[in-house]
């Protein structure tokens, strides 16, 4: 039997439990319009002032609530780009920040102690390297490799500026960058990582990259100087400022902060600040081996094998048979030295 509390209480003046009652029940049917009057959409960019927001084909200049403010206090980025949330279109106001799939973090540059969030629900990490203006960096590569394993991504390798191996004029390096990139292709195919050579001035392997990219969200990341904002103005939908190399071949930082923009083929990127280093918080040196699978096949007598210089390490006949790269294990070699480095 269904009891009306107004037939309780008809003849009887209200209780202050009543009232309460009474007033719980109108806050609870506000705020379940309010939710439905609510839109979904996603952070494409941020500055100082508002969170720009993109949902139905409109974009929104929206600021945070400020019980959401407070849910979201100590991380730099408190909203990061890429991500999902509910907001009032009237208002321009964002209520909720929806649950992240994935991240992609850095060291924080004002803090080394701490990360800092660059992009969230990123499907694909398009790591970036270039021919010689910068020169191909395989160590950085690794790096980014070891961030898309921690964040959930699928790595994917875009070696841009691929036009210069033909140049006359640099002939020299060219020859150098030629063997370097024909040793990343080889060890990466045996890890089963797509590696694309791609040119943001010939549109060379533009249908591959395009293809790839399709109907996902994705992040391009390296270090400055080596063409992203090139690599998305060539792929359509954008117009990002675009720097020269200076003439010492480090990158000018023209990127200052990440944003989310949409590709004709269908799907998103994001353009990222070049970025030298994502550091190893948290990670501990003997846990630095399981981010290189490779090491997997290594018949080392002791299971615990750090692969440096014990007994029984099966490195130098994997070496040796070509199961693990010198490039790879150079790399190894330098996040332990990093690792250890950073030890109280």
């Amino acid at each position: 039997m269904k009891i009306d509390l107004n037939d309780i209480f008809e003849d009887q003046e209200p209780s202050y439990a009543y009232k309460k009652m009474k007033n719980l029940k109108k806050i609870t049917q506000e705020r379940n319009k309010r939710s439905k009057d609510l839109q979904k959409g996603r952070v494409i960019f941020m500055t100082p002032e508002s969170i720009q927001v993109h949902s139905e084909d409109k974009m929104y200049s929206c600021v945070l609530k400020g019980t959401l403010k407070k849910e979201l206090k100590g991380n730099k980025n408190r909203i990061a780009c890429g991500d999902m949330v509910s907001f009032d279109s009237a208002k321009e106001v964002i209520v909720h920040l929806e649950q992240r799939h994935t991240l992609l973090m850095r060291q924080n540059p004002s803090n080394k102690f701490k990360e800092q969030i660059l992009a969230a629900n990123i499907d694909l990490l398009l790591i970036t390297a270039s021919i010689i203006q910068p020169a191909l960096n395989p160590y950085l590569i690794d790096l980014y490799l070891l961030a898309a394993q921690r964040a959930g991504l699928k790595p994917v390798i875009v070696i841009n500026k691929v036009d210069l191996l033909n140049s006359k004029k640099m002939k020299i390096q060219a020859k150098e960058e030629k063997k370097v990139l024909k040793l990343l292709k080889d060890q990466y195919k045996k890890l089963d990582i797509p590696l694309i050579e791609v040119s943001a001035n010939s549109l060379e392997g533009f249908a591959e990259l395009r293809d790839i990219m399709k109907d996902k969200a994705s992040v391009f990341s390296g270090e400055s100087g080596v063409g992203k904002s090139s690599l998305i103005n060539s792929l359509g939908k954008s117009k990002l400022k675009v720097a020269p190399v200076s003439s010492r071949n480090k990158g000018i930082h023209t990127t200052t902060s990440s944003q989310l923009l949409e590709i004709e083929s269908g799907g998103w990127c994001v353009d990222t600040p070049g970025i030298q280093s994502f550091g190893f918080k948290d990670i501990k040196a003997d846990e630095v081996k399981d981010f290189f699978p490779e090491f997997q096949k290594l018949n080392c007598q002791f299971s615990d094998c750090s692969h440096c210089s014990e007994k029984g390490c099966g490195l130098k006949e994997a070496l040796e048979k070509k199961y693990v790269s010198s490039l790879r294990l150079e790399s190894y070699y330098k996040m332990l030295e990093e690792v250890n480095s950073k030890k109280p």
